[in-house]
């Protein structure tokens, strides 16, 4: 596991160092100058976003969820340095993301919270994610909307491809209208876990 303060011995000497935590508040700047190297931005609080970071507090990546239900979540961002792409980080994080997260989410919605209600109920519109507030964890189902370039990499982890109607109801447009939907050609993602 990749949690904080337990990295996992079996790999590489790059990633045994790194932890996965929720951010601190002071972490802000870091965390953005690392998302917009990817051409991307915080999702939110600097605190709801969970980082992949060095025992030296060295952020070298990103990734932000929001929960829609007792079991299903949104992937709003994730992003790692440019200059660790390609070296297994990125999937250090998502990995840790999947395989749990309950663990992963400060952020949530009610399930059909739109854009229309967004600012009259965000972010407390549903109890905190901390699995306390789920009585039995069971399967999950992540969404999130891969830039194309990327959509292997999130196939690699068990997304599929889907309709924009498989989004939570605050997503379903999100692109519609985006300035750099031409270069980002959006492909909306599921991912089932059985529970």
């Amino acid at each position: 596991m990749y949690h904080e303060g337990q990295p996992n011995a079996g790999q590489q000497a790059d990633e045994q160092q790194a932890v996965v935590r929720f951010a601190h508040g002071h972490e802000g700047r870091q965390i953005e100058a690392l998302l917009l190297e990817q051409g991307l931005y915080l999702a939110g609080d600097t605190t709801d976003h969970v980082v992949l970071s060095y025992p030296d507090g060295h952020i070298v990546g990103a990734a932000m969820l929001s929960r829609w239900g007792d079991s299903e979540f949104h992937l709003e961002v994730i992003g790692t340095r440019i200059s660790k792409t390609g070296k297994g980080l990125g999937s250090v994080l998502m990995e840790e993301l999947v395989r749990d997260p309950w663990q992963y989410c400060r952020m949530s919605h009610a399930p059909d919270c739109t854009p229309d209600c967004a600012p009259d109920c965000l972010p407390d519109c549903m109890p905190d994610c901390a699995p306390t507030a789920i009585p039995e964890k069971t399967g999950s189902v992540i969404t999130t909307v891969a830039r194309g370039r990327a959509q292997s990499f999130y196939q690699r982890h068990g997304f599929e491809a889907c309709t924009f109607d498989d989004l939570p109801p605050l997503y379903l447009n999100q692109c519609t209208e985006c300035p750099d939907r031409d270069f980002c050609d959006p492909v909306a993602m599921i991912r089932k876990q059985p529970g």
